[in-house]
């Protein structure tokens, strides 16, 4: 079994909420509920499940592994313009 990943990326909006204090839902490949916003908080234990959810645009809780699990929304990375 792989140790999980600790995923480092900018948020744009961290909520405060508590991940296991939201209400699952079901049939949504782990989603939880967030009562505050009334959107769905999906966990993301890779990067590419993160690069997923923030190209649909879906807030996203990660680290949950950790004592202190980040939920939120994650800014896109930079736009670098291409140098010639």
């Amino acid at each position: 079994m792989s140790e999980p990943t600790t995923i480092i990326c900018r948020f744009y909006f961290t909520c405060s909420e508590d991940w296991h204090g939201m209400e699952e839902v079901p049939d949504a490949d782990g989603a939880r509920h967030c009562a505050r916003c009334k959107k769905l908080v999906h966990p993301c234990y890779s990067y590419r499940m993160l690069q997923e959810h923030v190209a649909a645009g879906h807030c996203v809780a990660i680290n949950l592994h950790t004592q202190y699990p980040l939920l939120g929304a994650v800014a896109p990375p930079p736009k670098i313009p291409m140098v010639r």
